[in-house]
């Protein structure tokens, strides 16, 4: 009897149950361990693989984007090298296979876009809980894709690509633009405002840096942006001809230049003048969209000059321009000269004011300076020359585009935009590069 109660006591005991329960429950508790831990590698590893994809389509979008003339294989070569070098700097997992990339995708929403990048990264990562049951590997594999997208509004753009600032406003020199600013500089300080100057643009942007200022007034700063195409690199080379003698013009002149003046070329409905110092009040109104040439020399708006121009452009070129671009003609507007210029509505001259002719040398000063009046509807368009603005001009445009190597405001100056979208040439659309998937 004392062993039966022996017997039942032991049983009814409870005291080693938890030892079984804990035995029985271990294998769950290391397997869940076990699964969370490799869960969470595959997870980093895929964060991680995922970066790498990010950055190297961004790369290869901007590699096609510094590029833009390219077409087909040379593209994709361009992208294939962005990625590669790219991944070769910012990638740490090692790589099961070469990244397939994709200019123009095969697939997805992008396929067929050439402004597109589509980069696959395939990595394998070993995971300590399921080597134990001779799983192999855990295959991970991620894409990304980005895209060269334009948008926004942008009136002011210098096409310096070198270490020297590309816009830079200083003195009491004022810019009321409503638009935005871009140079493709790569200095620390590619747009600068100094001094008491006011700068009333928005977005500010550059390849390079542009440096915060209290001089800058509802403005958002975007350094280190994508390289900005020119927008007007697709107007062909001037091609003057039948250029004759200015007309005559002193301060008590008062002339109408139409298209009964000597020298007025019906085919491209054009005229061609061999320099020009325009002195006195001087018309030109046209009902067709015309071309003043200026072959070589200077077209000098003096001070005692008063000119109205309607549907016009002026060409600043030379019949010579290709073997000496040094001929080039050149501008300059002087102090008190009273200049209102309205650009062509049609016509391939579209909505410019001023053209320099891309051949002209590189660096040469074009100044707008002392206490001009100007009106200007339309762009003024110098791709290799300097741009001043300078001392108390003062300038009003409807709709304006400028475009130079590179843009210097200072002294007392103002420039004023409105442009409303239906007159001149519309602001253009500024380069971003984008992650898009």
């Amino acid at each position: 009897m004392t062993f039966l109660k022996r017997l039942k006591t032991l049983l009814r005991d409870e005291c080693g149950n938890a030892l079984f329960v804990g035995a029985a429950t271990m294998p769950i508790l290391i397997g869940g361990a076990g699964l969370a831990i490799d869960t969470v590698q595959i997870s980093l590893a895929k964060r991680e693989l995922q970066r790498a994809a990010d950055s190297a389509a961004l790369a290869g979008a901007y590699a096609i984007n510094q590029n833009p003339s390219s077409t087909g294989t040379a593209r994709t070569t361009y992208a294939t090298n962005g990625v590669t070098r790219d991944l070769a700097i910012n990638n740490d997992v090692p790589l099961t296979g070469s990244a397939i990339v994709q200019n123009a995708p095969a697939t997805g929403t992008y396929a067929g876009n050439a402004n597109a990048v589509r980069v696959q990264l395939t990595a394998n990562r070993n995971l300590a809980f399921f080597s134990f049951f001779n799983t192999g590997p855990a295959t991970i594999t991620v894409e990304a894709t980005a895209m060269i997208v334009r948008e926004g509004g942008f009136c002011l753009l210098s096409l310096e690509d070198g270490n020297a600032p590309g816009v830079t406003v200083g003195g009491n020199a004022t810019l009321d633009l409503g638009c935005g600013i871009s140079t493709n500089s790569t200095s620390s300080s590619a747009i600068t405002a100094t001094g008491s100057s006011s700068v009333t643009a928005s977005p500010i942007m550059a390849v390079g840096g542009v440096p915060s200022s209290s001089n800058y007034h509802g403005s958002t700063l975007v350094p280190y942006s994508a390289v900005q195409q020119d927008p007007l690199a697709g107007l062909p080379n001037p091609t003057p001809s039948n250029c004759v003698a200015p007309p005559a013009t002193g301060p008590q002149a008062n002339i109408t230049i139409n298209t009964s003046t000597p020298g007025y070329n019906s085919a491209d409905r054009s005229l061609c003048f061999n320099g020009w110092e325009v002195k006195g009040t001087v018309n030109l109104s046209f009902a067709e969209p015309t071309i003043i040439y200026i072959n070589g020399g200077e077209l000098d708006f003096t001070s005692q000059a008063n000119v109205t121009a309607n549907n016009v452009t002026f060409v600043l070129t030379s019949t010579n321009a290709t073997s000496n671009p040094a001929s080039i003609a050149s501008l300059k507007m002087n102090g008190q000269a009273d200049v209102t210029i309205n650009s062509p509505t049609s016509g391939i001259y579209t909505g410019v004011a001023f053209y320099e002719d891309r051949r002209a040398p590189l660096g040469r000063t074009t100044r707008i300076n002392g206490g001009s009046g100007t009106t200007i509807n339309g762009a003024l368009y110098f791709p290799r020359a300097y741009f001043e603005y300078n001392g108390g001009a003062d300038m009003a445009a409807t709709c304006i585009q400028l475009i130079g190597r590179r843009l210097d405001f200072r002294g007392n100056g103002t420039v004023t935009n409105s442009c409303d979208g239906t007159t001149g040439r519309n602001n253009f659309q500024g380069t971003y590069v984008r992650l898009v998937g």
